[in-house]
């Protein structure tokens, strides 16, 4: 998970967007955000393939899908609820 967060040191990121790297069940998981109610972008490496996408405003809603690396390691987010 070190060598993640090296790779996101070194990438010319604005400095509000936050990130947070995890792993959970041989995953990482990194989660990038601009602010708490922004949209965010999770992405996780699974093997050799990586899965990106952008979870929907209802499922980012407070009391809904948190922000976190611990989310997108575990895959949330990545269908519509309904």
């Amino acid at each position: 998970m070190a060598s993640v967060g090296a790779v996101l040191d070194g990438l010319a990121l604005d400095p509000r967007v936050r990130r947070d790297v995890a792993t959970a069940g041989g995953h990482v998981g990194l989660a990038l955000r601009a602010d708490r109610r922004g949209a965010c972008l999770l992405a996780r490496v699974v093997g050799d393939r990586v899965e990106v996408w952008s979870p929907s405003a209802v499922q980012l809603q407070p009391g809904e899908l948190s922000r976190t690396g611990e989310t997108a390691a575990a895959s949330q987010g990545q269908r519509s609820p309904h």
